[in-house]
């Protein structure tokens, strides 16, 4: 037996799910059980119920360098050593090839 939520799903980014769930809360939704999904949500739960309403977070489509990186900037991230970066460009390099 699973507890699945058989109603709609809203899939988004962390910040796009967190405003869904506050926009619920606005609208006179019961602020307990929203507070509580945002918590959830910010302690790195993937999926939250709500209402019969199943949210999900989901990654950003991200490319290559910015997947391997781990920041939205890509190639551009300033906090990434030398050593790291070769690494790094050895991985983009052997995904891009098709490895």
């Amino acid at each position: 037996m699973t507890d699945e939520v058989k109603g709609p799903t809203t899939k988004g980014t962390e910040g796009e799910i967190l405003t869904s769930l506050w926009n619920m809360c606005f609208a006179d939704m019961d602020s307990i059980a929203v507070t509580t999904a945002v918590r959830r949500i910010r302690q790195g739960y993937d999926v939250v119920e709500l209402c019969g309403e199943r949210y999900e977070v989901v990654d950003p489509d991200w490319t290559v360098e910015q997947d391997v990186y781990g920041c939205e900037h890509g190639r551009a991230c300033q906090d990434v050593t030398p050593a790291e970066r070769e690494v790094f460009e050895a991985m983009i390099a052997v995904r891009l090839a098709g490895g």
